[in-house]
C-alpha cells in the first residue's frame, strides 16, 4: 500500500506553492522506502476535494497532506482539524455549503499518531541538518484545514497535515523535502510498532 503526499496548487500571494515545490521532490528522496511514496497536487477547491471518494483515504497506508503557512517559520504538524467555520472563499471564490466539511460528523478530528513522540522523533533527526519542528492544534479553518478533516473522517484518523512555511523563509525547497521525508519515515517506523 502507498503512503500518499499532497501538496497544494497556488492560490493568494503564493504563486508557487511551497508545498508541492517540496512534495515533488520525495519520489526520489523516497524511492528506498518499503511502501511507495505517491505524490499528488491538490487544487485550492472546496469542490474538488468534495468531490473525491472516500477510497481515496481508505485505500492509501497512510495520507500525509502539505500545505504552506505564511504564520510558520518552522515546519509544523497539525494535531487534529475542524469540521465548521470554512468561510474563506477559495480560487474559486466558494465556499463549502454550511461552512462545512461532512455534515452530521464530529467538530473534530485528530490524528491517530502519538503527536508528541512524532515531534520528539522528527525534532531529533531534524536537529542535525537544522530542522525545526513544532505542534499545533489549528490548521487554519482553510483547505488545509478541510482536506485533513475529510482524511482523518473517512480513514479512521490515518493522516496527517504538515504546514511548511513559505519559500526562503528560512528553507529551501530541498529542506523542506527532506524534513517531510523524516516525518514519513517516523511515521513508518511508529506504525510498524
Amino acid at each position: 500500500m502507498a503512503i500518499v503526499v499532497t501538496g497544494f496548487g497556488p492560490f493568494g500571494e503564493h504563486s508557487t506553492n511551497a508545498s508541492w515545490d517540496a512534495v515533488t521532490l520525495l519520489p526520489e528522496i523516497c524511492k528506498d522506502f518499503k511502501n511507495p511514496v505517491k505524490v499528488e497536487e491538490i487544487p485550492v477547491e472546496y469542490a474538488w476535494v468534495e468531490k473525491q471518494p472516500e477510497s481515496r483515504w481508505k485505500d492509501a497506508a497512510f495520507t500525509v497532506h502539505v500545505g504552506v503557512s505564511g504564520r510558520d517559520s518552522v515546519v509544523t504538524l497539525e494535531c487534529g482539524a475542524h469540521n465548521t467555520g470554512y468561510c474563506k472563499p477559495d480560487i474559486a471564490s466558494s465556499c463549502p455549503k454550511g461552512e462545512c466539511c461532512v455534515e452530521g460528523a464530529e467538530d473534530e478530528a485528530s490524528t491517530c499518531l502519538d503527536m508528541e513522540e512524532l515531534l520528539e522523533q522528527v525534532s531529533k533527526a531534524g536537529s542535525e541538518t537544522g530542522l525545526e519542528f513544532q505542534l499545533s492544534k489549528d490548521a487554519g479553518q482553510y483547505l488545509c484545514d478541510f482536506v485533513f478533516y475529510r482524511a482523518l473522517h473517512c480513514s479512521a484518523g490515518r493522516a496527517l497535515f504538515i504546514h511548511v512555511p513559505p519559500l526562503g523563509k528560512p528553507y529551501n525547497a530541498n529542506q523542506l523535502a527532506e524534513a517531510i521525508a523524516i516525518v514519513l519515515k517516523t511515521i513508518v517506523k511508529m506504525i510498524e510498532n
